[in-house]
């Protein structure tokens, strides 16, 4: 009987710790599986920051700076479309419009180049007679054997065809689309380009254009647009002074606390007080039916904002006067 009651109790001794270590085995299984729920949790919220931060976030930001940019008048950058959501929707929208924009920036460019087109065909159809006319007599100086004529000839014909060259290559450069890429620019060339693309008009009406421009002023500008903007300008200009007693036009650039002033100034009847306050809103014109869509200073108005600068009228008892403010850059920046 001792012997029994003995095994009985080992056994229930044993039964005993085989019972606490089944408890330690479930509590410690349980402590294991609310771990690796815990971290999975923790694993799927890491996930959804890094896709909330990566891609919801970082493409709100990215439509809200595009947004803030387009409400200042500038144009952004290419807008980034990703994704199949409404942000989707929404980057698709700004990216047209920013392309719209650019579009129109272009088109109003070949506009101005059309109506420009019959004095640019007269300056170059004034090189090709002139060429025609020193050819006859580089070919009556070689039938005469005279040498010194015919050299004389020649070189009146390379410097005629040099100018023709110099026209077109401005032509083409101007009508080329051209992205914004902001460098320095010298403000004196860009009113050498806009005075010769529209130097037939000048001769047409008369008018005398006065310029006072130290020719070492650089301006943070993109060198095409720049030079657009100045044809807009002038252009407006020459309407207003045509037919009038004196038609004079007046372009003066000096640099002034850190930037660049140009102020265009014309003997025009001015601007109406009524009309100042919108100039510069879309298909907002002084000028005649048929004469103007009035986008020309709007468009104006943009790009001298992509620089970082502004345009502004100045009322006049008489005449128009704008004024363009530009970001200065030094001779030693621009090296």
């Amino acid at each position: 009987d001792g012997d029994i009651a003995t095994v009985l109790v080992s056994a229930s001794e044993r039964a005993a710790q085989s019972g606490d270590a089944a408890v330690r085995s479930i509590r410690i299984g349980r402590q294991l599986l609310l771990l690796i729920a815990s971290l999975a949790v923790l694993a799927s919220l890491a996930v959804g920051l890094a896709y909330v931060r990566g891609s919801l976030i970082l493409r709100i930001r990215e439509l809200a700076d595009a947004a803030r940019t387009f409400a200042d008048g500038r144009l952004p950058g290419a807008i980034a479309i990703r994704g199949e959501d409404e942000l989707t929707d929404m980057a698709r929208a700004m990216e047209r419009f920013r392309s719209t924009q650019e579009e129109l920036v272009q088109s109003a460019k070949l506009a101005a180049l059309g109506n420009l087109s019959a004095g640019i065909a007269h300056e170059i159809n004034q090189p090709l007679n002139a060429i025609r006319s020193y050819a006859h007599n580089a070919l009556v100086f070689h039938e005469r054997n005279d040498h010194d004529g015919l050299v004389r000839s020649l070189k009146k014909i390379e410097d005629l065809i040099g100018r023709a060259a110099h026209v077109i290559t401005h032509l083409r450069r101007y009508a080329r689309r051209s992205n914004i890429e902001l460098a320095s620019v010298s403000v004196t060339e860009a009113i050498d380009g806009a005075t010769l693309l529209l130097a037939a008009r000048i001769k047409d009406t008369g008018a005398i254009i006065r310029r006072s421009a130290p020719p070492d002023l650089l301006v943070h500008a993109d060198e095409i647009r720049l030079e657009q903007v100045f044809v807009n300008l002038l252009s407006n200009a020459l309407d207003a002074v045509e037919g009038r007693v004196p038609a004079e036009v007046r372009i003066e650039a000096s640099r002034l606390n850190g930037s660049v002033r140009v102020d265009v100034i014309d003997t025009g009847p001015g601007i109406a007080p009524e009309v100042i306050d919108r100039l510069f809103d879309p298909f907002v014109t002084t000028k005649p039916v048929g004469q103007g869509v009035g986008l020309g200073l709007t468009i104006s108005y943009n790009i001298v904002r992509d620089f970082g600068g502004t345009l502004r009228v100045i009322p006049e008892s008489s005449g128009g006067h704008f004024v363009i403010d530009l970001k200065s850059v030094t001779e030693e920046a621009a090296a």
